[in-house]
């Protein structure tokens, strides 16, 4: 197989723990500690067989997905709804069954399919930075050549110029409108 082939693979789970047990002692740590932080808000442990199966499913999906973005200082942790109300409540959490994504000053809610691949993917676009200079002629040739509909160009009269600091500071609301202070 090919080393282009390779990197199509989604990789086994590997068995490493790398999903946190957030609650009142380590959530503040927890926030701090990652670039970004995703908090699954969970019922708690249901009793019958078939309900804990997929509740260990979904665990197991940010278990991989963790795994996969490990170099990525993308941190991941379950609240349980009863268990850890109060932490739920300081942090905004009020969907159970939902993810959220802790970035900078934002919170945004991830309702999409909970999948290691699609949460993958979410992730990294989160990642990016929203905000892209383009600084050379093969940069503006590939810029475009995009394929979005939605672009905002800004022409300034320098890197630092206030106008070009506050495009910077606001490129994430202009350019991601859903990732707003909350998404739901």
């Amino acid at each position: 197989m090919s080393r282009a082939e390779e990197g199509l693979e989604f990789p086994n789970f590997d068995g490493k723990d790398r999903v946190l047990d957030v609650h009142a002692r380590n959530y503040k740590k927890a926030l701090r500690r990652y670039d970004m932080l995703c908090l699954f808000y969970h019922a708690p442990l249901p009793a019958s067989k078939g309900l804990q199966k997929q509740f260990q499913m979904t665990e197991l999906v940010l278990e991989l997905t963790a795994q996969v973005l490990e170099d990525k200082d993308i941190g991941f942790g379950m609240v349980d709804a009863q268990k850890d109300a109060e932490v739920a409540w300081k942090l905004g959490l009020e969907e159970v069954g939902s993810l959220y994504v802790f970035k900078d000053d934002r919170v945004i809610e991830f309702d999409g399919e909970l999948s290691a691949d699609t949460l993958v993917e979410f992730l990294l676009d989160v990642l990016e930075d929203p905000v892209e200079l383009i600084s050379n002629a093969m940069e503006l040739r590939a810029f475009e050549r995009m394929e979005e509909d939605i672009r905002l160009i800004g022409f300034f009269k320098g890197e630092d110029s206030p106008e070009m600091m506050e495009m910077i500071r606001h490129g994430g609301d202009l350019a991601r409108p859903e990732e707003g202070p909350r998404v739901t």
